[in-house]
């Protein structure tokens, strides 16, 4: 199989079909070839899958000629060698603080929107608003634009809307860098530094992209080498605004119009289901027949979809963890083969949270934490913070909440009770503790003595 025929491919494949398979064994074989500057962007959630296997595939000495990124990290890894690195980057909270500055500059200069400045549903409608703005790459010009060819209250609501965007930009600029701008400003910077000249980018698993990606999209383009992009669509000629592929087929359209403007020159591969690649027979049907405008009835004799009418949420949850322990119980199914998918966000993950810990089944959430809530990285801090700053209380009892270290929770708690009781102070955990932990006594009692022995072992 020979790669790199083209600058731009495109492969397109139905569910199923192999595209991942097809853009990871072709990365294998550039990698062993000695392909160096090769660049894999994908969905967040997909990056540590994509690395380990392309990593079991080549070897870790292999993969120093690639790097797996999702926009979001390469964005932040073009920013960090910027000045704008040095600008502290703005939260939430400080972002309606900014609005709020924003919006009392404006003063009279708008009406519609000047009582929203003390509510902050208003104030967090207006940011939303904000992020959209800069997600789809329009800016405060562009709605001024708009606002001279509308009139009545929504010539007045866009003519107002971009004077916020403008201001709250102007404040914004000063001493804080804003992550709703992070895709377009590392854009700028990769096409100054020519980022992408010389690389090979393959972009897979994306169903879109939003404006601020697209303009990325386009740099890469212009510069790269090669450009490998897959989409989840049996093809794209021609328009069928009804058909299940018209969202996707529409970015490809939009990616195809950017590569026309360039002068680059395209492919298209398509992958067709196979016996290696496709679902069974009837889960494929269903995939091909669900959104059909003319679907076929199912006439094979499998028996792999079941469809449980329930007459709660609670029940739906019961029902999938009672499904999930038969399969583990009387099939062996192991439970990393197992998946389960729910349509919207915190709708069933916490009756699921409850009924999987109730029935004693193992699982993890895909779930994105903060990190800095993460037990092993408050332990390190804390710990930085004592060889900087010296112990103290609560950094060592933070340490200790973090379950880190080899003292249970009743040590923590009854080292906590006994700082909590008596005060102690950073030089106090270097000496002996000799009072009651009760609190004060005359004299201390056997079951007294035998406590603060403990004590002291785990101080």
């Amino acid at each position: 199989m020979k790669w790199g025929e083209s600058l731009l491919e495109f492969i397109l494949g139905r569910a199923g079909s192999g595209k991942t398979k097809y853009v990871r064994k072709m990365i294998s074989e550039m990698l062993e070839n000695g392909e160096k500057n090769l660049l894999l962007l994908v969905p967040e959630q997909f990056s540590f899958e994509s690395e380990k296997m392309i990593l079991e595939s080549v070897g870790a000495s292999k993969m120093m000629g690639i790097d797996i990124l999702s926009f979001t990290r390469l964005a932040n890894s073009v920013i960090e060698k910027t000045s704008y690195a040095a600008l502290s980057r703005i939260d939430d909270g400080g972002r309606a603080v900014i609005l709020r500055l924003a919006l009392d500059s404006l003063g009279d200069d708008i009406k519609i929107y000047r009582k929203l400045k003390s509510n902050f549903n208003g104030l967090s409608s207006l940011l939303t608003f904000i992020q959209e703005m800069k997600q789809c790459a329009v800016t405060p010009a562009q709605l001024e634009e708009k606002a001279e060819v509308t009139d009545g209250i929504l010539c007045e609501k866009l003519k107002e809307l971009s004077l916020i965007c403008e201001a709250y930009d102007s404040f914004m600029s000063k001493d804080c860098f804003d992550d709703y701008n992070l895709i377009s400003v590392a854009n700028e910077e990769m096409i100054n530094s020519d980022y992408f000249v010389g690389k090979t980018v393959i972009l897979d698993a994306f169903t879109g992209y939003t404006a601020q990606e697209l303009k990325i999209v386009d740099t890469i383009i212009k510069q790269a080498e090669n450009v490998y992009i897959t989409l989840c669509t049996d093809s794209f000629d021609g328009y069928d605004k009804y058909s299940p592929f018209a969202f996707i087929n529409a970015t490809a359209k939009r990616i195809l119009s950017l590569a026309e403007k360039n002068g680059v020159e395209t492919k298209t591969t398509i992958l067709k289901n196979t016996d290696e690649t496709r679902f069974t027979r009837d889960l494929e049907h269903l995939e091909k027949n669900l959104y059909s405008r003319s679907p076929e009835v199912y006439k094979g004799n499998e028996n792999n979809i079941s469809i449980i009418q329930c007459d709660s949420r609670l029940d739906e949850c019961r029902a999938t963890a009672l499904e999930i322990k038969r399969l583990m119980r009387e099939e062996g199914v192991r439970c990393r083969d197992i998946a389960v998918f729910e349509r919207s966000a915190n709708t069933y993950d916490k009756l699921l949270e409850f009924l999987f810990k109730k029935y004693d089944i193992p699982y993890f959430e895909d779930n994105r934490m903060p990190i800095a809530s993460n037990p092993f990285v408050i332990a390190v801090r804390y710990a930085l913070k004592i060889a900087a700053l010296g112990n103290n209380t609560d950094r060592i009892l933070s340490i200790l909440k973090t379950d880190m270290t080899a003292l249970d929770c009743e040590d923590v708690s009854l080292l906590e009770n006994y700082c909590f009781v008596w005060g102690i102070k950073s030089s106090d955990w270097k000496n002996e503790w000799v009072s009651s932990p009760d609190g004060f006594k005359n004299e201390l009692s056997k079951e007294d003595k035998e406590a603060l022995e403990r004590l002291n072992s785990l101080r």
